[in-house]
């Protein structure tokens, strides 16, 4: 028997083109709840405690300046408040750090893609 359920809870929390002029801003949110490892019975039926690391909130933010009709500047940031974190990964086994799947996967630290738009 496999036991499956990796979070119990995640939550998409966001909105679209928040304007003030030429400026709009588009903020999200991702909640995601404690994540717990597979846990795999063997023959006799025994069932290992299941391991799970705490949850976590991600901010992602994009934003635009319209400055003319014809050009426009854009940004988008993930993982704004720069949080670590980790995901989990089939079979993994946190009382072991070396182990043939990795302890956790650490996950992106803040990142920031920008550029401009320009209209004929």
């Amino acid at each position: 028997m496999i036991q499956t359920l990796i979070q119990k809870a995640l939550f998409h929390i966001g909105t679209t083109g928040l304007k003030a002029g030429k400026f709009s801003c588009s903020p999200r949110l991702i909640l995601m709840g404690k994540q717990n490892i597979t846990g795999i019975s063997d023959t006799i039926g025994n069932i290992p405690r299941r391991q799970a690391f705490a949850g976590y909130a991600l901010l992602n933010i994009s934003i635009r300046d319209n400055s003319t009709k014809q050009f426009s500047v854009f940004a988008d940031i993930t993982n704004a408040l720069n949080r670590y974190y980790r995901s989990l990964g089939f079979n993994m086994d946190l009382n072991k750090k070396v182990t043939e799947v990795f302890y956790g996967q650490h996950e992106d630290a803040i990142g920031v893609m920008g550029g401009f738009n320009f209209n004929f």
